[in-house]
């Protein structure tokens, strides 16, 4: 049996390995992958489909690939939109609310520190930077007047309150949910203990924590609204004992390879 990942990075790599004790063969759309993964030109007589990130999550949710893969239902308004789900979790009242956010036309109500934020992680095949952190009204200009500069649409950012790093955690709570079959869930906790680069920055190194504020509970009730099925992280900041959602990656995320071993 054949399998195509999305990517060739470290979390792709990961389902490569895991997919060789299976006797399936993996292999990525990368011509010059960046882990040992075989690349592939034709996407015929593939099984399996494994997504690493949300465009060619998009496209397949769309109908363009052929195979299995979940989640296999998604909607496609909150698909890598971070404005769009924090809005998506404000009216639902059971689910934990995501961090307050302005749009570019409301400048005038923002509190800051507030970071100006990108809304998708991508553009294409172009990636969309983390943020810029404003500390007053001119910073906040300024950037903006900066994003034509960098060659960015201005549609693509918004406004979001900023907690700053100091006392900030960032942890995720990530693995499989089935919204319909509970018992085939498996979840951690993680904290991101250390960045990639200083700065705005995913993780570059991460531990097991315990699950002291619920946030699997927590995850579970966002992910039962959204019915669904799949691999998933949803991230989550703390800070001062009060909890909010940051962001929901309903795909395979880099901490998976954490699994492997089970």
């Amino acid at each position: 049996m054949k399998a195509l990942i999305s990517s060739s990075y470290l979390n792709a790599y990961g389902i490569y390995i895991g997919l060789k004790r299976l006797l399936i063969t993996g292999f990525t759309f990368d011509r010059r992958p960046t882990f040992p993964l075989p690349s592939i030109n034709i996407l015929e007589n593939i099984d399996f489909l494994f997504f690493t990130e949300e465009a060619s999550l998009r496209r397949a949710l769309s109908g363009e690939f052929v195979g299995r893969f979940l989640p296999n239902k998604f909607p496609m308004e909150l698909l890598d939109d971070k404005w769009a789900f924090t809005n998506w979790l404000g009216s639902n009242p059971t689910c934990i609310k995501g961090l307050k956010q302005w749009s570019l036309e409301a400048i005038d109500q923002v509190e800051y520190p507030c970071l100006l934020k990108a809304k998708h992680s991508w553009d294409g095949e172009r990636k969309l930077p983390r943020g810029w952190v404003c500390n007053d009204r001119d910073e906040l200009v300024s950037a903006v007047h900066s994003l034509s500069g960098q060659g960015f649409e201005t549609e693509y950012f918004f406004l979001q309150k900023w907690l700053g790093d100091d006392d900030c955690r960032v942890i995720s709570v990530c693995g499989f949910h089935d919204a319909g079959n509970h018992s085939r869930n498996l979840t951690a906790v993680v904290e991101r203990i250390a960045s990639h680069t200083q700065g705005l920055s995913c993780s570059a190194a991460i531990e097991t924590i315990s699950d002291e504020w619920e946030l699997v509970r927590n995850a579970q009730k966002i992910l039962d609204t959204l019915d669904f099925v799949g691999p998933y992280e949803l991230e989550f900041l703390v800070k001062d004992a009060t909890v909010f959602v940051l962001e929901l990656n309903p795909r395979f995320w880099m901490q998976h390879a954490l699994f492997l071993s089970r």
